[in-house]
């Protein structure tokens, strides 16, 4: 049966399992018939065996993908208004307008759905009656009947920055609801959710709180911007990320427990235990059993989240492999954990934590396959050394890829306190879990001492701040460099290694040509952000909303000029004070540390950005319009409308001006045409109007709103308005972020949806919204 499953067989049902993740489109479910003949036959069919892993992996894929679409389709299938039954999947996580939280379906008005329907939705809760009502807010476990408004997924989409409809795939949520009424079925919280409840009760004096919290359960909302900033920079990350290294611990804490009590049923103290006769020899299941069963555990603890599940599932194959005595080398081992966990989720390979988690522990797997050192204590510290340094290097390009940089500090802290947090603190969660319901006293000083316990590793990250390398993702392949030529090392000979590393650097030096400029209209929603870049330097014309701990300048802009290697602004430009404009303005400054800054409004520090001022950067030329003088509050009608020009092309940013100041513009003819303008307002009623519209006469209108807003934008006079002077339309809400590169006297328009990620998956979330 294993000559079926050769290592061509499972690297080739990887590869293309991962390569469904850039797929463009999805083949029709009819196929999943003609893959279900074929594939028996290439089992029986040794000439046709290269075929199996391909056959299988688009069989996966497919089956997978086609079970997803039906979930969603039975959620629409009639009005978004509906009434739903079924379990709270997560804890609340509070929002500015309400709560949030993960609920399956098991009921769709009144419908019992099959087990392998059951979608599970992201669930808003408004503050107000709905939840006043009930008294208290609703706990895990429990079942609810909800009325509620399905929405589908509509995630922004830029070349950098969090992926919602990505990230709702890999996390397996099909659409989001509004909950209009709830009616509470049954009262029964979880398990968990009590010993939840308990433990914050009991811990939420202390100072480490949120850490016990997030190591304990999973619960990582008590964690601020700030402690994330430290876990990052500390390289630290995973441990407050329950996954693959923390089942790998519990399992470890089990195993060895089960050893210690081998050891005690092995003590002559006990001469007439009738277990005697079972000595160590007879009793070699235990250990792994009880490590199993810790593992369980404490997956569960943390709700069976995906990652705990992978970690688990890839313990229990370890496991079975020992207990039936099968054995392959580490690479086989590595090949056949991998390839099951993709047929179980082959969307995972869309996730960052899935890759930080196997990468980490193929790493330490393949390392302690392959090194065995000898020589006592000195082997043993060398052997630790060596152990940190493989991680580092394993590490590397993921690391460089997900976050544009590493913690040079990371071995150290890693060496140091993952071992702390292994034999230490773990245990001690443990043992105050178990004794939390029935010694409250001797849990609550349990507490205290995971306290004392995570003081050092709490406080010592704060000296890290200065410890994070930034490095832009284009250098991600370079990075992979160490990791290839040890590799080739292993499998190849001197020749083929030159030829391979030669290879390598030709194919993926990481160095673009980036000639010209480039216009970046980024997708933040309802709101305005545009990045103006040439030659390693950028602009940012407004910052797009902020809210209470966020903005759109951390989560996108910031992401963004990472991916372009760009560390600090150049320049920064307010068209007015608008949340939606400025609200990140703020941030910008701390973080981007721009060396000049302009507005329409009297700011500390500012520049004007009044008609008639006129500056050049970068060989290009700012003209501003618009508004004629500097005022005390920068509404709408006094957006700083500019002209960039350079010297070939004129790009138009309007901000947002109403229908009165482009009516002055236009009569007082202070207006040149433009090939490209930015539409004012998001495309509002209230803007673009005829004569403005027909004196600019832009070859391309560029609008900047959220697909299927509140207010209706853009609206459908608007839309008629550049039509009539034949205007191609591109809004950020259907396209994403829009990039205009201009070369000479030519320029190319691509977009995010369209050019730079089509994928498959992007029209079924967003339910078939274009």
């Amino acid at each position: 049966m294993m000559a079926h499953f050769s290592c061509w067989t499972m690297v080739s049902f990887i590869a293309l399992v991962c390569s469904s993740a850039l797929w463009t489109t999805m083949p029709h479910p009819s196929w999943l018939i003609p893959l279900g003949i074929l594939i028996p036959i290439t089992l029986l069919t040794p000439f046709l065996g290269f075929l199996r892993g391909i056959l299988f992996a688009v069989f996966v894929v497919l089956s997978h993908a086609s079970l997803y679409q039906q979930q969603i389709d039975v959620l629409f299938d009639g009005s978004q208004d509906t009434t739903i039954t079924g379990q709270i999947d997560s804890f609340f996580k509070p929002l500015t307008h309400g709560y949030q939280s993960s609920f399956v379906v098991n009921q769709l008005n009144n419908r019992p759905l099959p087990i392998y329907y059951k979608p599970r939705l992201q669930i808003l809760w408004p503050n107000g009656e709905i939840l006043s009502n009930q008294g208290e807010l609703p706990q895990l476990g429990e079942r609810w009947r909800l009325d509620v408004t399905l929405k589908p997924v509509l995630g922004r989409l830029n070349i950098a920055g969090f992926d919602k409809e990505k990230h709702y795939l890999t996390q397996g949520w099909h659409a989001n609801a509004v909950v209009k009424s709830a009616q509470r079925v049954d009262n029964r919280a979880s398990l968990r959710a009590k010993l939840h409840a308990q433990l914050i009760r009991q811990s939420e004096d202390l100072d480490s709180h949120a850490y016990l919290l997030a190591l304990t359960f999973g619960d990582r909302r008590g964690l601020s911007s700030d402690d994330w900033e430290h876990l990052k920079n500390s390289g630290l990350v995973h441990l407050m990320a329950i996954s693959g290294l923390h089942i790998g611990l519990a399992f470890a804490v089990g195993y060895w427990l089960g050893i210690a009590v081998n050891m005690l049923l092995m003590l002559p103290i006990y001469p007439n235990l009738k277990y005697r006769r079972f000595g160590l020899h007879f009793l070699p299941w235990l250990p792994w059993c009880i490590g199993v069963a810790f593992a369980f555990g404490y997956a569960w603890l943390a709700g069976f989240s995906l990652p705990t599940q992978r970690a688990l599932f890839m313990c229990s194959i370890l496991v079975f492999f020992h207990s039936v005595g099968l054995y392959f080398n580490a690479w086989k081992v590595i090949l056949i954990c991998l390839s099951s966990l993709l047929i179980l989720d082959p969307f995972a390979v869309m996730s960052s934590g899935f890759w930080m988690s196997f990468c980490a522990v193929a790493v330490i797997y393949l390392f302690i396959g392959i090194h065995k050192f000898r020589g006592g204590w000195r082997g043993r510290i060398k052997q630790l050394f060596c152990f940190q340094f493989w991680i580092l290097v394993g590490m590397l390009p993921i690391s460089i890829y997900l976050f544009q940089g590493f913690s040079g500090l990371a071995p150290f802290y890693n060496l140091l306190f993952v071992p702390m947090v292994g034999v230490l603190v773990m245990p001690l969660i443990a043992v105050g879990l178990f004794c939390m319901p029935y010694f409250p006293l001797v849990a609550q000083m349990i507490w205290t001492g995971v306290d004392i316990a995570l003081w050092p590793i709490v406080h010592s990250m704060t000296y890290a701040s200065d410890a994070w390398l930034n490095i832009g993702s284009q250098w991600t392949a370079l990075s992979v460099l160490p990791l290839l030529l040890v590799s080739c090392y292993l499998i190849f000979n001197r020749m083929q290694l030159m030829v391979v590393c030669a290879v390598f650097m030709l194919t993926l030096w990481p160095y673009r040509s980036r000639e010209g400029w480039y216009l970046h209209v980024l997708d933040v929603g309802h709101g305005l952000a545009v990045l103006i870049e040439r030659q390693g330097e950028a602009v940012l014309y407004d910052t797009g909303l902020a809210w209470p701990g966020g903005s759109y300048v951390q989560s996108v802009v910031q992401p963004v000029l990472k991916t372009l290697a760009i560390h600090e602004l150049d320049g920064l430009i307010l068209s007015h004070l608008d949340n939606d404009h400025a609200g990140g303005r703020d941030y910008a400054v701390k973080a981007l540390n721009p060396k000049w800054k302009r507005a329409s409004q009297h700011l500390p520090g500012y520049s004007s950005c009044v008609k008639g001022d006129q500056w050049h950067w970068n060989g290009l030329q700012f003209t501003v319009h618009w508004p004629p003088k500097m005022v005390k509050r920068a509404y709408n009608p006094h957006s700083c409308v500019i002209t960039v020009d350079d010297g070939h092309t004129q790009v138009l940013l309007t901000g947002d001006i109403d229908a009165i100041s482009e009516m002055i513009l236009a009569r007082n003819k202070a207006l040149m045409r433009a090939e490209i303008m930015l539409v004012p307002h998001h495309g509002s009623a209230t803007s673009s109007k005829g004569l403005f519209v027909n004196q600019v006469k832009p070859k391309l209108a560029l609008a900047s709103l959220a697909l299927d807003n509140q207010w209706g934008m853009p609206a459908v006079q608007v839309l008629d308005q550049y039509s009539l002077v034949a205007s191609k339309w591109m809004d950020t809400g259907t396209h994403g972020q829009i990039t205009v590169h201009f070369k000479n006297d030519v320029y190319q328009v691509s977009s995010a949806r369209k050019h730079l990620s089509p994928r498959w998956y992007r029209q079924t979330v967003r339910n078939r919204v274009e």
